[in-house]
């Protein structure tokens, strides 16, 4: 894949996640597109989406009061779980 193919993918990607916090999150203001870029240079589209689910859930718990900040950080605090997660049974299998 070209750098050009890599950059409109993860344009794709991350308009689609974008999509995803609006309709998960409404009310807390989506991260900026550089975020979503930096995001995904580290994390894999589905994690992102299961983290953003987990957000919804947290906000929902806290009656719908999450700030935007905290929605991010939950957010990147969720998929780095996910991915630490992965990397331990990717070591696993290994051993």
């Amino acid at each position: 894949m070209t750098r050009q193919e890599q950059l409109e993918q993860r344009e794709r990607e991350s308009l689609y996640l974008m999509d995803a916090w609006q309709e998960l999150l409404p009310g807390i203001r989506p991260p900026s597109k550089s975020q979503w870029h930096i995001w995904l240079q580290r994390f894999d589209p589905e994690a992102l989406l299961y983290a953003i689910g987990e957000a919804r859930r947290k906000n929902e718990k806290m009656d719908g009061t999450m700030t935007q900040i905290h929605a991010i950080r939950f957010t990147a605090s969720v998929a780095n779980r996910v991915l630490s997660e992965a990397g331990d049974e990717q070591t696993e299998q290994a051993a």
